[in-house]
């Protein structure tokens, strides 16, 4: 935008408005926010148990796997967009349990003295049918999205493919590059130093709560199975109560608070675009005096409207064109920013431009 203000004619300047693209914009963050500290984290726990190098792999397989779908993606025709960005924040949550089942699998077997390459070939082994049944069952799953009608089909029906996709090359990289990985990495461990003294300490400390506390607590659960088991039930019929009782609300989809509103003006047909303009200007004049108010109210000083637009000849409630239909468009700051409810301004900016005598219908709308 700042080449094409510095290539404009003196007294042109270019401005975004009406960007939807920041809704795309923020999930890409919020992706790419989710799977650093996904990373990060996994690499840290990982690290309390593991040597940093064997954690290093672990933690690698999440990268790989979310490039590689969308290369994958690209092949498939599939875009960038909200939904594909749904079934990528979805795959985040569940693509690193095949990584850490494996590789403590192995590392279990290492522990009882096998070699390691022993150890790499039982453990994967031993969880092999664990893990393809679980990548099984979270593909039928969501692999019935696919197959859904309509509209709604149509726009769901990526998400599940881009989860099947990143899935399946997480169990690809899990069972054919980690443990090849893993064994290089334990290999090289056996030449290494002792981890450190706190390290140790931790461990021991950990070993100590599994061999006895665990243990009394599993103990005390099989002598009074019945009562425990009662309890669980029980909770779940509280939960389902709350739930059918109106304790907890329930909102299938919830509407999100959008960063455009809008005025939808319509004047008698035959109407002069004089009229339509002077209309417009007493919405406009009023949305800008809000956005002056309202910013230094709630947003420190900060106007609430960024850009305002005015689109004549336009109104999507009305089925005809002309010049006594119009839009004016207001770009309000970032939900994530903002103070305000978009609700709350749109019912302020009604009642600041008060009744007009011209329009046979105004209304305001967010999007």
């Amino acid at each position: 935008m700042e080449a094409e203000n510095a290539r404009a004619p003196t007294g042109v300047t270019l401005t975004l408005t009406n960007d939807l693209s920041s809704l795309l914009w923020d999930r890409l963050t919020m992706m790419v926010k989710n799977g650093w500290q996904g990373v990060v984290l996994v690499f840290a726990v990982m690290w309390l148990f593991f040597s940093l190098r064997y954690s290093f792999w672990i933690a690698a397989g999440l990268p790989v796997a979310f490039l590689g779908s969308l290369y994958l993606m690209s092949a498939f025709s599939l875009s960038i967009n909200i939904m594909t960005l749904v079934g990528l924040l979805m795959a985040i949550g569940i693509m690193m349990d095949d990584a850490i089942v494996i590789s403590e699998s192995i590392a279990s077997h290492l522990d009882r003295g096998q070699k390691v390459q022993d150890a790499v070939y039982n453990g994967v082994k031993k969880v092999m049918p664990g893990v393809v049944s679980s990548y099984l069952t979270t593909i039928c799953i969501f692999g019935s999205l696919i197959f859904l009608q309509g509209e709604m089909g149509a726009v769901l029906r990526v998400v599940p493919q881009v989860l099947i996709l990143v899935l399946t090359l997480s169990l690809v990289e899990a069972f054919l590059i980690l443990p090849n990985h893993l064994a290089h990495s334990l290999q090289k461990e056996q030449k290494t130093a002792p981890p450190p003294r706190w390290k140790q300490r931790f461990l021991t400390r950990f070993e100590h709560f599994r061999n006895v506390h665990l243990v009394q607590a599993v103990t005390w659960v099989v002598t009074w199975r019945y009562a425990f088991v009662g309890g669980v039930i029980g909770l779940l019929f509280a939960s389902v109560a709350l739930l059918a009782g109106g304790g907890l609300k329930f909102v299938g989809f919830p509407e999100l608070d959008g960063d455009i509103a809008e005025a939808r003006i319509i004047l008698p047909p035959g109407a002069t675009l004089a009229q339509t303009e002077a209309v417009v200007s007493v919405v406009v004049a009023a949305a800008e005096h809000l956005s002056v108010s309202w910013g230094d109210r709630n947003e420190d000083g900060v106007p609430l409207v960024k850009n305002i637009t005015e689109q004549f000849n336009f109104n999507a409630d009305a089925d005809e064109s002309g010049p006594h239909v119009a839009t004016v468009r207001l770009d309000l700051l970032s939900a994530e920013t903002r103070s305000s409810l978009i609700d709350d301004f749109i019912e302020a900016w009604r009642e600041e431009v008060g009744v007009l005598a011209e329009p046979v219908a105004w209304c305001s709308s967010s999007q």
